[in-house]
């Protein structure tokens, strides 16, 4: 008679840290790409080195690497995190998780290689993530049921058509970075931090003060939040089919000054003591700002130029925010405590500092301005990618 043989124990598989939450490797991706970009990008002023444009103009790659390859994956990283709290539904992770993240660094290289690609790969490869991202969001909203949410998506939506339209005339040899496809991608990108600011800051703020006892709670959104986002939107879109015009200033100005009657509401001044969430009321400040700026560029273009106003939107409103909330999901979905330490101070005012030069620098001033707020910009995402490495790479101790 002979001995039955044990059963073989299968394996365990685990699956490695930085792919058990898309904030984890897309956040981390995001912030080593945007320091990149701008080292690329100095390199190339100061001393002629080679970027990795392809096909593109070196303004068009500038743009295009911020706005289509930063951007996309922080909002990876933000829909594969909220989309599974919004739905009480499972995150993506392991193999789905890291299959996405190549579709985006493949979308990198495509620019880098499109001289020699033919022109639908490099634009397919290019916003295959984010077309991606966009399908697997809108099946788990629809499966749940969950479609309050689904406006979030069809902004990206725009957001991805204005890329389209941007690779197309940048690829053919155009100047795509003055063009409607750049600026319905640029007015994506503020409706969304609107529509998601104008949710989050307030009842982010209310929930600290309540621990805290405090009076004069932050106001929720309610139908002056409405009314700004729908005049933002009508501004936008009329700055996207237009011509700079006295109209669409007027509008501008509009909605800026709508956007800090809103602001005003939040009770940001009662936050000074906790820049983790005081950071996300400085970002959102951008918003109004762009507008301001965008709209007396187009009252009085020889005194306000239109870069002021678009730098603080990319710079200060997109850059901050984006970076404000990666501190904070990175923190919280980790399982570790919302607690300002040094290394937010450091990252917050960095970005502060890059978008406040930056924005000072489009006016006629000495051009070594511009070296500062690069410099900052880098410090602000390279610190992020260093200082938040063992957040993202490792579990919170029990």
């Amino acid at each position: 008679m002979t001995t039955p043989k044990s059963p073989k124990t299968a394996p365990i598989k685990t699956t490695p840290t930085i792919l058990q939450g898309g904030f984890r490797i897309m956040f981390f991706m995001a912030a080593l790409w945007a320091a990149y970009v701008m080292i690329a990008w100095i390199s190339f002023w100061a001393a002629g080195t080679e970027l990795p444009s392809g096909a593109m103009l070196p303004q068009d790659w500038h743009m295009h690497s911020i706005l289509y390859g930063f951007a996309p994956a922080v909002l990876g990283g933000f829909l594969l995190t909220a989309i599974p709290n919004w739905t009480d539904t499972k995150m993506i992770t392991g193999t789905p998780l890291a299959l996405l993240a190549v579709l985006w660094a493949l979308g990198r290289v495509a620019v880098w290689l499109s001289g020699g690609l033919p022109l639908v790969v490099v634009i397919l490869l290019d916003i295959a993530f984010l077309l991606a991202l966009l399908i697997i969001s809108a099946r788990i909203l629809l499966k749940s049921g969950n479609q309050k949410n689904m406006p979030v998506l069809a902004i990206i939506l725009l957001f991805l058509m204005g890329q389209v339209f941007f690779d197309v005339i940048s690829l053919a040899g155009g100047y795509a970075s003055v063009s409607p496809g750049a600026k319905l991608s640029v007015g994506a990108i503020i409706l969304l931090l609107s529509l998601i600011g104008g949710r989050i800051i307030p009842a982010f703020t209310r929930n600290w003060l309540i621990k805290h006892s405090a009076e004069n709670l932050p106001i929720m959104f309610n139908g002056l939040d409405k009314v700004t986002v729908g005049i933002s939107a009508v501004s936008l879109l009329t700055w996207v089919v237009a011509m700079p015009n006295l109209i669409t200033g007027f509008l501008f100005l509009t909605a800026g000054i709508l956007h800090i009657i809103r602001m005003s509401r939040w009770q940001g001044q009662k936050t000074a003591s906790v820049p983790i969430v005081m950071a996300l009321h400085i970002a959102y400040s951008f918003v109004p700002l762009g507008f301001l700026l965008q709209g007396l560029s187009m009252i009085s273009p020889e005194t306000v130029p239109s870069l002021a106003g678009l730098h603080a939107w990319l710079s200060g409103a997109m850059g901050g925010m984006m970076l404000a909330v990666m501190t904070r999901a990175s923190l919280g979905h980790s399982g570790r405590e919302l607690h300002t330490t040094w290394r937010e101070v450091f990252i917050y005012g960095m970005i502060l500092i890059a978008s406040v030069v930056r924005v000072i620098a489009a006016f006629p001033t000495p051009e070594f301005l511009l070296h500062i707020a690069a410099t900052a910009w880098i410090m602000a995402f390279a610190g992020f990618a260093v200082l938040y490495a063992p957040v993202l790479f490792s579990k919170a101790k029990e």
